[in-house]
């Protein structure tokens, strides 16, 4: 079912110069000796109804279609996970009519190529930041505005299964003819640095950072003081080890996957952001499917978004752990961040119009 990179046409024209993560150290030839640290959960049970018993007796009927999946995650990772998660049940829901392939690392590009090859018809389902989607369908960059969301992957899930997450859904069929079919959220994003710990205003001053490709992000850490460099998922590593950027900012769990505490030294946790990654298909593709696809692709793709969610957040203890275990990484809390918003009041107050104040107050409502 996976098969992943091989004979996939669209993968033997894209080279990418540093898979995700773990090409990070090609230079070296050790990359494909690293052990891979695997995120495991129970899927979750679910209950068999007569609605769902008819809506697959009917999909069995359906076409026969072969799926391409990309991720720019690690194999493994809690992303690349649910997409597993989505075919397999994908397929069991259809006799096996609906098949398909993922392809992690970046094999099929970056998250901004696989907008384009969603609306081409090349890929059918992929995943990306919310910082990418910002830069396509503008409300999206609420995600971008540093402690505006919830600082819990669950309290942000539950928040986007609601009003909030339908606003966000049609803004992107909207503006980039891609629909949302699953929230993958991950745990909250924090500070890394060889350059030494955050602690307060004065550490960001002059702080060589990569951000993510999204104008609000980067306005962000110029504001903290920050110098600001947007760099994609496949080449951070590199950027790190070479001194391209002294830090850069995520989750625990994509730092240690991606095994940047090898290049780094310090761990801040500033909690500045809690964003989901995105399960998402091309709106073309999705209008093509019958309605019982359709509305399988919806159920199923709800339920793998739940499987990351609950990837990332049973694990992030132990990722935390982890990196100073196996890392060695020094890790602080950052007790007070009054002063990091309040520098950060200009970003707030010019964005407002961008998302909203309706989606804006159903955040600040969700905290």
């Amino acid at each position: 079912m996976r098969n992943k990179g091989i004979g996939l046409l669209l993968a033997a024209v894209m080279v990418i110069s540093l898979a995700a993560c773990s090409g990070q150290k090609a230079e070296e030839n050790a990359s494909s000796e690293e052990p891979k640290q695997e995120a495991s959960v129970e899927e979750p049970k679910q209950e068999a109804s007569e609605d769902s018993e008819s809506l697959e007796e009917a999909a069995v009927e359906g076409e026969t279609m072969f799926l391409t999946i990309a991720n720019a995650a690690q194999d493994g990772d809690s992303l690349d996970s649910a997409q597993d998660y989505f075919i397999a049940e994908l397929s069991k829901a259809t006799g096996g009519k609906i098949t398909g392939s993922v392809s992690p690392n970046s094999q099929l590009g970056s998250h901004s190529d696989y907008i384009g090859s969603l609306q081409m018809g090349s890929i059918q389902v992929a995943e990306a930041t919310a910082a990418v989607l910002s830069t396509v369908a503008p409300k999206f960059s609420i995600f971008d505005l540093p402690y505006v969301a919830p600082n819990n992957a669950q309290a942000v899930y539950e928040l986007l299964e609601g009003e909030a997450g339908e606003i966000l859904n049609q803004d992107l069929i909207e503006n980039a003819n891609v629909r949302v079919i699953g929230w993958m959220c991950r745990t909250p994003r924090h500070v890394y640095s060889a350059k030494g710990p955050i602690e307060g205003l004065d550490d960001w001053k002059n702080l060589k950072i990569r951000t993510m490709e999204s104008s609000a992000m980067i306005s962000a850490m110029e504001l903290l003081g920050a110098k600001a460099t947007p760099i994609a998922t496949a080449e951070r590593y590199l950027a790190l080890q070479t001194g391209v950027v002294d830090a850069a900012e995520n989750n625990v769990a994509e730092i240690y996957n991606c095994k940047e505490f090898e290049v780094t030294s310090y761990l801040s946790k500033t909690g500045h952001l809690c964003a989901p990654n995105v399960l998402i298909v091309g709106e073309d593709w999705f209008q093509s499917l019958s309605p019982e696809y359709q509305e399988l692709v919806l159920k199923i793709g709800k339920e793998a978004g739940k499987v990351a969610t609950d990837i990332e957040t049973s694990k992030e203890e132990e990722y935390e752990s982890l990196l100073v275990s196996e890392g060695g990484m020094m890790v602080n809390e950052v007790e007070d961040t009054a002063p990091f918003q309040e520098a950060l009041a200009p970003l707030y107050e010019e964005y407002k119009d961008v998302v909203g104040e309706d989606l804006l107050k159903l955040f600040q409502g969700g905290k």
